[in-house]
């Protein structure tokens, strides 16, 4: 009898480099990762009900595509989001992050892009396991005067993949950090799907009151009625692109939560504790919804400096950090 989990490398002419596969076969579920493109998960699913569900937009999905970072599930580090004009400064040292051209603040930290050195590829005893890693480098380095290395560890088993995050300051002195994921699901999960009528939750009390630049004023207020989803609802036609707080938690954890009523189909998007953040963008230009869990808001070295409590992780020379992540797919009524 063949081995339940099982791992294999494959070549995409749309992705740099090999295409790491996981799969479960008895489960029929798979996880695709291009390690060579910022340890993107740019594949995520099941067979259910003897159908193929892809919960990740892919480029075949858009015409004419987006480029290959659009798509998956970058990787924000050592900062998520937006950092004002690119500066902060933290222990007598000056962060000065490179803006894209046109732009006014910096996005999504130096990680994204980079080629990441697989560690483990393996098929377990309980799940199909890829261990990647990446330390920051010259380039990195110029930016953000802090050395560190952030590993991954993607565990798929069943229909869920979860994914450990190690971030280590392998550096002399005291650095800021914050993480995020930024996962583009299909929105509808179904191809025959209405965007309108698919149901989300998301597990918020508060929300960051936003400048007209997404950056974050200080302020966190209660989300207008219409973007309050602790109760789930059809998303309609609203447009997200907001940075939500005071999380509802079970166990410690947080879950955010798609249903497609085409077919029934239930993704389900968790953090770990240390996540105190979910950006929700759901733009109308493009099939997708993101949720991504930050361990801290847009701007926070900046908010941080100004004395606002936004969970910026520490980590002296030496220390780690750790959490987790977790997408599985589900039907409704189980």
């Amino acid at each position: 009898m063949s081995e339940r989990f099982v791992t294999e490398t494959t070549k995409d002419s749309f992705w740099p480099g090999e295409t790491v596969i996981l799969r479960d076969r008895e489960a029929r579920s798979w996880a695709r990762i291009v390690p060579a493109l910022g340890c993107n998960l740019v594949g995520f699913g099941a067979e259910m009900g003897g159908r193929a569900v892809e919960t990740l937009l892919q480029p075949s999905d858009e015409t004419p595509s987006q480029p290959p970072g659009s798509y998956g599930a970058p990787v924000l580090y050592p900062f998520p989001n937006r950092l004002r004009e690119g500066r902060a400064q933290f222990g007598g040292r000056e962060i000065k992050i490179d803006r894209a051209p046109g732009q006014v603040h910096a996005i999504h930290g130096l990680v994204r892009d980079k080629a990441w050195t697989v560690e483990a590829l393996a098929g377990e005893a309980e799940a199909a396991v890829l261990r990647a890693s990446i330390e920051a480098d010259a380039e990195i380095l110029r930016q953000f005067p802090f050395a560190f290395r952030l590993t991954l560890t993607f565990r798929l088993s069943g229909r869920s993949l979860r994914v450990t995050v190690d971030g280590q300051n392998v550096g002399d002195a005291p650095m800021p950090s914050g993480f995020g994921w930024h996962p583009y699901f299909r929105l509808p999960l179904a191809p025959a799907g209405d965007r309108r009528r698919a149901v989300i939750r998301i597990p918020a009390r508060k929300v960051w009151e936003l400048d007209d630049t997404l950056v974050p004023t200080g302020e966190v207020v209660e989300p207008s009625p219409e973007r309050d989803f602790r109760a789930p609802h059809p998303l309609g036609s609203i447009y997200l692109d907001d940075v939500y707080t005071a999380l509802e938690r079970a166990d410690g954890a947080s879950t955010c939560e798609l249903t497609d009523p085409t077919t029934g189909d239930v993704l389900r998007v968790s953090a770990g504790p240390t996540f105190r953040e979910w950006v929700v963008y759901a733009p109308p230009t493009r099939p997708t919804i993101c949720f991504e869990p930050y361990t801290c808001p847009t701007d926070a070295f900046n908010l941080a400096e100004h004395g606002i409590d936004v969970g910026v992780i520490i980590l002296n020379p030496g220390e780690r950090w750790s959490d987790w992540m977790e997408v599985e797919l589900d039907t409704a009524g189980r």
